[in-house]
């Protein structure tokens, strides 16, 4: 990754604003937006110390330099009671490559962990979870943001979870509450569940069907009708992909 996608990363896994940035290293907002957009590229010495400091990470983590873990998060796991605060630590301070084999094994090893357990590999790849997808995507604010979930997918901008609202896809297995793994991607296969966007309202999930000049956007759900698109749409912009749905995730207390 970049500085300024680290910088953005860790932003928002701290749930820290634009401003709030900006004004604890006493830039403007616009400048803080174009040290994570990578428009700035060569930030000042100072001001990476600043933006380390106000995300309370270090410099070298921040850079990418690190090729240890810091000691106080090495202590932190050591100290780390259950699996899941163990776990919380890799999601928010991620493994060094060199580190990865040496944490895994620790964690294996944990007496929390049953002797008849799978070992539980951690992903270094978080994708975010929304609850909805604004106008303006393709971009993402920290609001829109509920938090972080693991995926299997090193590419991790192109993906995030979509957390369902409704009944429309129970017969698709995909029910009110559930997470759903979306790939950004501008078209679908047909009989592909796609995340869609019709009349610039927000994206609805639907089963793609395409019907000689028209798209049906299918619910899997009776007690819905589907959505006829004409093709056309999606060439003017009136419609669009936003991706396809490529994993579920579903709690079930």
């Amino acid at each position: 990754m970049s500085i300024g996608q680290n910088i953005k990363k860790y932003r928002l896994l701290r749930g820290n604003t634009l401003d709030e940035v900006a004004r604890k290293i006493g830039v403007s907002r616009q400048t803080m937006s174009r040290y994570e957009t990578g428009v700035i590229s060569n930030i000042p010495s100072d001001k990476i110390e600043s933006i380390a400091k106000a995300l309370d990470i270090s410099p070298a983590l921040l850079m990418d330099w690190a090729t240890v873990w810091e000691k106080d998060n090495y202590e932190d796991f050591h100290r780390a009671k259950t699996d899941d605060e163990r776990r919380e630590i890799f999601q928010r301070n991620g493994i060094p490559s060199d580190l990865r084999s040496c944490a895994e094994q620790l964690l294996s090893q944990s007496p929390s962990i049953p002797s008849n357990a799978i070992p539980y590999a951690p992903s270094s790849q978080l994708a975010p979870i929304l609850g909805r997808i604004p106008a303006g995507y393709p971009i993402f604010s920290a609001a829109e943001i509920e938090g972080y979930s693991p995926i299997d997918y090193a590419d991790t901008e192109n993906y995030f979870w979509l957390r369902v609202s409704g009944d429309s896809m129970v017969n698709a297995d995909i029910l009110n509450g559930d997470l759903v793994l979306i790939r950004r991607q501008p078209c679908a296969d047909d009989g592909q569940i796609v995340a869609a966007r019709v009349n610039g309202d927000e994206a609805t999930l639907k089963r793609f069907r395409r019907v000689g000049d028209t798209v049906m956007l299918m619910p899997e759900n009776s007690s819905y009708s589907p959505i006829p698109v004409p093709a056309s749409a999606f060439d003017t912009g009136d419609a669009s992909i936003i991706g396809v749905v490529v994993e579920l995730k579903r709690k079930f207390v």
